[in-house]
């Protein structure tokens, strides 16, 4: 037997509650969301500002964000990169072969630094504070899309993908 509120039981309830609150939690600027299956990956549609850049798949393991955008030919919308911390995290263009630009954000959502990677480059490059999210693109993206530093990214809208083992 199942205790009832009027005609629906009581579980009912509780899981429509729980899915409302799960659908409610996916509403909120940045949120770390880790992909524990190694087979999945997640995609985001990254609201910033004015601007939109749709299905940015993430980095948010240890691998995906040593592996980059490095050996493909082509950048598409870029690459979100999540971090467990706060830090200053290192970028290097090795086995990359087109001009980058990297965002770097802060937990909040702010972007602190834009800074432009050549091909191939070896050099390191670092934000100057420590910061939450990074984001590479085409370099020239941001500027075609009017994102500047001071920009905020306001809202995330992912989902869990079938990870195509370009990681």
């Amino acid at each position: 037997m199942t205790a009832s509120n009027g005609d629906m039981p009581l579980p009912k309830i509780g899981l429509i509650l729980l899915f409302l609150v799960g659908a409610g939690a996916m509403l909120t600027a940045p949120q770390h969301v880790s992909i524990a299956e190694t087979r999945s990956a997640q995609v985001c549609d990254l609201y910033i500002d004015s601007a939109v850049i749709k299905s940015v798949p993430v980095a948010d393991t240890e691998r995906r964000r040593n592996r980059g955008l490095s050996g493909r030919e082509d950048a598409g919308p870029g690459m979100w990169f999540e971090f467990d911390a706060d830090s200053r995290p290192s970028f290097w263009m090795k086995d990359t072969k087109m001009a980058l630009s990297v965002a770097f954000i802060s937990a909040e959502g702010h972007i602190t630094e834009i800074l432009d990677m050549e091909p191939g480059s070896l050099t390191k490059v670092r934000p100057q504070q420590p910061v939450r999210y990074a984001l590479e693109v085409s370099q020239g993206n941001f500027g075609a899309l009017g994102i500047n530093v001071g920009n905020t990214v306001n809202f995330r809208a992912c989902s869990v993908v079938e990870d195509s083992g370009d990681e």
